[in-house]
């Protein structure tokens, strides 16, 4: 699953091997695609021994990110929330043990703390994007307060971002490299559309379209919840 391999690297990574740049013995762990933080759980004592009592504590972080945000929604959140955790995606995620599990409870203390803690919350979102870039996204939860509050985190995330993508150049092209872009067992806002380019560039392009408007319907529908 996809934890194992996480600390497969890890395992590889205190035999003195990068795992980015050399492949896993077993098969079945792919080349690592992730930032290089993750090698570093190695030093926590954390390896592949460790899957099955790790991936609990994973699935129970998970669990108790949505408990945190169910109090503050309404009957329609709690049940677009229900519907969200029924969806293939995130059961597939559960199965395999996806990392983005643990993010989500990062990013639920993020949206928890946003009204008491601003840069609490702000630190949050920035942890989640060493782990795993994209939940820098996360810090459109600052919508919600006041402008200067809202475009002073921007500013310091931006900056943030900026300079550590200058700083990581190297590391961020050998992770768009190694990535896998199959559609087989995979969930995103590209599988459909890649699924469909057997019927042509029309059908591809539709499913596409069609792909993006769920997103965007989903992200309005989520903020009015």
């Amino acid at each position: 699953n996809d934890l194992r391999g996480m600390l497969g690297w890890a395992d590889l990574y205190g035999a003195g091997i990068d795992p980015r740049l050399y492949d896993h013995p077993s098969p079945s762990i792919q080349t690592m695609n992730y930032p290089r933080i993750w090698m570093y759980i190695h030093h926590l004592g954390l390896g592949e021994n460790c899957t099955t009592a790790a991936g609990m504590v994973i699935i129970a972080l998970f669990l108790a990110g949505l408990l945190i945000g169910l109090p503050r929604l309404n009957h329609k959140g709690v049940a677009f929330i229900i519907a969200a955790v029924a969806s293939p995606a995130v059961l597939l995620g559960i199965e395999r043990v996806n990392i983005d599990l643990f993010l989500f409870f990062i990013l639920s203390l993020a949206v928890a703390c946003v009204s008491t803690r601003p840069f609490f919350a702000w630190a949050a979102v920035v942890l989640a994007f060493e782990l795993k870039l994209y939940p820098i996204f996360g810090l459109l939860a600052m919508l919600r307060k006041k402008a200067s509050v809202f475009f002073g985190l921007m500013l310091a995330a931006f900056a943030y971002v900026f300079l550590r993508a200058i700083c990581n150049m190297d590391e961020l092209a050998l992770i768009a490299a190694t990535t896998p872009r199959s559609s087989y067992a995979s969930f995103g806002i590209r599988i459909f559309s890649q699924l469909m380019e057997s019927y042509g560039p029309a059908a591809a392009l539709a499913a596409q379209t069609l792909s993006c408007a769920v997103v965007a319907a989903t992200l309005i529908l989520s903020f009015r919840a």
